[in-house]
């Protein structure tokens, strides 16, 4: 009995197929939302910018508090694996991360992008 081999085309076709289903299976959604009083329940994931108030250490990362645009605010946890250094306070980021279960106003940051990093002033040459 002799066995038949595929074409490339079919072959390509159940690859291209897989890949589709692959996808279609990965969980990449998250709310947008604009202010901490918009966040959803727990074991969501949320994308929101903020501004980075202050940073603590921890063994394994940061611990960061954050501020909206309302002057609402959110503490989040930011792994030495997502970002080997810690932002510095007062600068604007973009994060994405999944709300605690046990605290709805703690996220655990999964992204971090920085917006506007803090930037010192020009020194003054002394004239007017």
């Amino acid at each position: 009995m002799r066995v038949r081999k595929p074409s490339v085309r079919v072959l390509f076709v159940a690859a291209s197929l897989a890949v589709f289903v692959l996808l279609l299976a990965s969980d990449f959604r998250h709310i947008q939302i604009t202010d901490f009083s918009e966040m959803p329940p727990s074991g969501e994931r949320v994308k929101v910018s903020c501004v980075v108030v202050d940073c603590g250490a921890s063994q394994k990362g940061w611990v960061l508090t954050l501020s909206d645009c309302n002057g609402g605010e959110a503490r989040g946890f930011l792994s030495k694996e997502v970002s080997p250094e810690p932002p510095v306070t007062g600068t604007v980021v973009e994060l994405t991360g999944e709300v605690s279960d046990d605290d709805q106003s703690f996220i655990f940051i999964e992204m971090l992008r920085v917006l506007t990093p803090l930037q010192s002033a020009p020194a003054s040459n002394g004239k007017s």
